[in-house]
C-alpha cells in the first residue's frame, strides 16, 4: 500500500494510442468497474495499491462480479487489496473518457474501462 501526497503524480503509465475510432482502436472488451478514494484524515493522501497486472500504482478497486453492486464491489476490492475496512461517503463520479481510460495489458490486450468512483471513509490505521 502506498499513500500519495495530494497534489503530486504517480510514476506515468502507458495508455493506448487515440488515432483510430471505434474498433479500429483494437479494443478487445469494454471493462466496468469502480474505484475507491480514500482519504486521510488531512485530506491530502490518498490511498493507492500497486497493481498485480500492471507494475503501476492505482486506487483500489475493480470489476464487479455478476449481481454485485458498484458499493460492494469497491468495498470487496479495498479489502482484498489493501486489507482495510471502508464506509462508502459518497459517489464521486463516473469515468470513460478514452483518452484515460484506455489501457494495455503485458499480454497485448487492450480494454476500454468505465469507472464509478467513490469517496469512503478512512479507515482507523491511516
Amino acid at each position: 500500500m502506498y499513500f500519495l501526497q495530494c497534489g503530486s503524480q504517480p510514476a506515468t503509465t502507458t495508455t493506448a494510442s487515440l488515432s483510430d475510432a471505434g474498433n479500429k482502436m483494437g479494443i478487445d472488451r469494454a471493462t466496468p468497474g469502480t474505484a475507491a478514494v480514500i482519504l486521510d484524515s488531512s485530506r491530502r493522501q490518498v490511498v493507492l495499491h500497486l497493481r498485480d497486472d500492471q507494475p503501476m500504482w492505482s486506487l483500489p478497486g475493480g470489476p464487479p462480479e455478476f449481481g454485485e453492486s458498484f458499493t460492494a464491489t469497491t468495498i470487496r476490492e479495498v479489502k482484498n487489496e489493501t486489507g482495510l475496512n471502508v464506509k462508502i461517503v459518497q459517489l464521486i463520479g463516473v469515468y470513460s473518457e478514452p483518452e484515460f481510460w484506455i489501457f494495455e495489458y503485458p499480454d497485448g490486450n487492450r480494454a476500454h474501462a468505465f469507472a464509478a468512483a467513490f469517496e469512503y471513509r478512512k479507515p482507523q490505521r491511516l
